[in-house]
């Protein structure tokens, strides 16, 4: 009787256990709901911390401040994103993009609500997040001379790169990134940022004659005019791009790459960038590490992605094996910013 009820005692506490280190997690980004790298970002997560074995729940809250880039949206999807931190409670906050970063993330310094950011392009001193006690996670650099590197190979003749991004958050960082890249292979002659469609259609129409590949370097916040509260739709803007644009094209994202898109993108994968904010949550969440201890990192992988679909309509001769290629096979996270 003495073993069972030993048994029994032990079956309860390690039911409490499991209770206890069972956490709740939540993931705001800025981008709109459905929008594949916000899914891919979410499984990489979960699966990661799952994978060592703890109990977790994550929940999803996307704000669509790029499909809707105005200030009163913007500060109203905020507070929402906000209302719901308070009411839930999560043991850590995962932050996606630029866009939830400057209206969401920057409202949660200082606060007793801990987040890791991942997906960031602009630096992070610039929202306050080096200094914050309460913050850490990962910065994209772009792959920028890998990304002309590939467009080298495919198009050996190119003399002149030109980019072109729309006027967001995520467009500005975009830009400054490119224009700090050097000895690139193909040189970079034009950069232009376009915030509504007449815009965007006249810069393609002209950097035709201005370069001989083309970057699309951010494309989700154009609006169809001026006065109009809500974006163009990321496809259809890159497939009237594609129609207009005859030049070998490329981008940083994959989810751009396609028929009706560009040809080719180098990214840093929102999964392996995932993996390591996962890796930073399991430190804090069950080993008590402070977030502020853990070093901004950058993530080492990249992944290569082309539309073969896409390079015969431009002319562009593919070479074997090189449709979707790891450039890297390891995120270890150990640089720092």
């Amino acid at each position: 009787m003495k073993r069972i009820a030993l048994l029994s005692m032990c079956v309860l506490v390690v039911a409490a256990s499991a209770g206890c280190l069972h956490k709740r997690m939540l993931l705001v980004t800025g981008y709109p709901d459905g929008t594949p790298g916000v899914a891919e970002t979410a499984a990489a997560l979960e699966g990661a911390i799952r994978k060592e074995q703890f109990s977790v729940g994550l929940d999803v809250f996307n704000m669509n401040a790029t499909g809707h880039p105005t200030e009163i949206w913007r500060d109203q999807m905020a507070r929402m994103a906000v209302v719901r931190t308070s009411a839930m409670d999560p043991a850590v906050v995962f932050v996606g993009g630029d866009d939830a970063a400057r209206y969401y993330a920057q409202r949660l310094i200082d606060r007793p609500v801990n987040f890791i950011f991942l997906g960031l392009k602009g630096d992070p001193a610039d929202y306050g997040f080096t200094k914050a006690l309460n913050a850490t996670g990962i910065r994209e650099q772009l792959a920028v001379k890998e990304a002309i590197a590939l467009m080298a190979k495919l198009v050996p003749l190119a003399r002149g790169v030109a980019v072109l991004a729309d006027r967001s958050l995520e467009g500005d960082a975009v830009v400054k990134q490119v224009r700090a890249a050097s000895d690139t292979a193909i040189p970079i002659v034009d950069i232009r940022q376009a915030g509504t469609l007449t815009e965007w259609m006249a810069a393609v129409n002209d950097l035709q004659t201005k370069a001989d590949v083309l970057c699309i370097g951010s494309y989700r916040s154009v609006l169809p005019d001026e006065n109009s509260k809500e974006a163009v739709s990321p496809s259809e803007l890159l497939r009237m791009t594609s129609e207009a644009n005859h030049l070998p094209d490329f981008s940083f994202w994959p989810d751009a790459v396609g028929p009706h898109g560009v040809l080719a993108c180098v990214s840093v994968p929102l999964a392996a960038q995932a993996r390591m904010a996962a890796k930073m949550a399991i430190r804090f969440m069950y080993y008590s590490v402070p977030l502020h201890t853990m070093p901004i990192a950058a993530c080492s992988e990249k992944e290569t992605k082309i539309s073969r679909e896409r390079a015969t309509r431009l002319g562009v001769t593919v070479p074997a094996g090189e449709d979707t290629t790891p450039l890297s096979d390891t995120a270890s996270g150990k640089s720092t910013l």
